[in-house]
């Protein structure tokens, strides 16, 4: 099935090593949303952040991987709605690398999810730079495609972004969202990618990258999956723009009040997992969406 789709590929070395696969391009006059998904634990039950883990995935089929409960519903739901005809934009940013994708791509075709495009994380490339140290670190490689999918987008369009508290996701999202908004600049991107443990290499080739994009106030939520404290724990340096989940039952429910899925679609779903509420993350009326620590 995969032979029959037109992919432009495009692999990077700078400004972070990264091969990304662009199937469609939105329309310029599009203005509806945008949603971009982590793959590992967010959708997949998987663990590329470790050598194993990534040893594991690469040696599965696409029929053995094992999805998120919940995610496959809410993913098909959010596609449902059309914004001046057209579907929504789906990306997927991973951390899993190049050599993964075409069991990726197939669980995506198996599970009847279109999509515009998939970035992956070439963790070889880093090994054979022997830069070992940023093969787990997430924050210089999703932070920096982030920015290059952002400045290919229409200007009128809306972002969610969807990933997990196992890692750095919220924090990187939150980062993100800041820095295109113009409420961070350039020093505080190195300054936040530094202590969040990347290189200053990395570091500064991602800050260059946000004088390159249009400045816009375009993300309206982060949605976190509680994988590691279903208790929302992991959220108390965030604000009410972070909404925690720990069931896909959870998530339906915020994207139903945020009027991006049907409430026919929130109702099936909630048939299929235990009804468990939303976590918002805590409003402190703070200027910034990152935690202080990072850009102060």
């Amino acid at each position: 099935m995969l032979s029959n789709v037109t992919y432009v590929s495009q692999r990077l070395t700078q400004p972070f090593p990264m091969l990304r696969r662009m199937k469609h391009r939105l329309p310029a006059d599009y203005e509806g949303p945008v949603f971009v998904w982590d793959v590992d634990k967010t959708y997949l039950d998987t663990h590329f952040s470790s050598t194993g883990g990534m040893i594991e995935a690469a040696l599965q089929s696409a029929d053995d991987k094992w999805a998120v409960p919940g995610a496959v519903p809410v993913l098909r739901a959010l596609q449902r709605p059309q914004y001046g005809g057209h579907q929504a934009g789906l990306f997927f940013v991973t951390a899993s690398p190049p050599q993964i994708r075409r069991k990726l791509e197939r669980k995506l075709v198996l599970d009847e999810i279109d999509y515009d495009g998939v970035t992956y994380k070439d963790q070889f490339k880093l090994a054979g730079r022997l830069h070992f140290d940023q093969i787990r670190v997430q924050a210089a490689y999703k932070f920096t495609a982030l920015l290059l999918m952002f400045r290919e987008l229409p200007s009128g369009c809306r972002l969610n972004l969807f990933g997990d508290d196992v890692e750095q996701d919220c924090t990187i999202f939150c980062l993100f969202a800041d820095a295109v908004a113009g409420r961070i600049d350039a020093l505080d991107v190195v300054r936040a990618l530094t202590r969040l443990g990347v290189r200053k290499k990395y570091a500064v080739s991602a800050a260059n990258l946000v004088h390159d994009v249009p400045r816009r106030d375009a993300v309206d939520r982060v949605f976190i999956h509680l994988y590691r404290d279903p208790t929302g724990g992991t959220l108390h340096d965030f604000e009410e723009h972070v909404v925690g989940y720990a069931q896909g039952s959870a998530l339906a429910i915020a994207l139903e009040q945020e009027e991006l899925i049907s409430s026919d679609d929130l109702d099936d779903i909630l048939t299929r997992t235990p009804t468990v509420q939303p976590i918002v993350g805590p409003s402190s009326q703070r200027a910034t969406w990152s935690p202080t620590h990072l850009i102060d």
